[in-house]
């Protein structure tokens, strides 16, 4: 097993931080999986942010990216957009991604959109 490789705000020297509203973001490669961890609002000020970070782990052996959204507390259209452009990136690498751990707020958003087919989320009537 390879050492697990740190991508995120803070993990190489130059790297910006993104700690807006509690904002944080972090990328975990182990050998061919990659999980992004979200943390606070993912929105206008911090979509780009996700998409950079997910796109990071987007290099061999890497096979299938998780974002795993349980702590984000507010998701908008720009913070969706980056889901989405981080999904249509993975597929032009030949990569999935999957969300996890979707809040119900978010989940809301995802399926309202008509969205979540592209992420593999079976409808939740919870959140509607």
């Amino acid at each position: 097993m390879e050492t697990p490789e740190i991508h995120g705000p803070g993990a190489s020297a130059g790297a910006e931080r993104s700690e807006s509203a509690g904002f944080r973001c972090d990328a975990l490669v182990v050998d061919d999986h990659a999980v992004v961890t979200v943390r606070g609002e993912l929105d206008l000020a911090t979509a780009p942010t996700v998409l950079t970070e997910v796109l990071g782990t987007l290099a061999p052996p890497v096979t299938d990216v998780v974002v795993d959204l349980r702590d984000v507390s507010f998701l908008d259209s720009s913070g969706l957009g980056a889901l989405i452009a981080a999904y249509r990136g993975c597929v032009e690498c030949g990569t999935t991604l999957t969300l996890e751990s979707v809040p119900n707020h978010a989940r809301r958003v995802i399926e309202i959109t008509g969205v979540a087919e592209l992420f593999g989320l079976a409808p939740n009537r919870e959140a509607r």
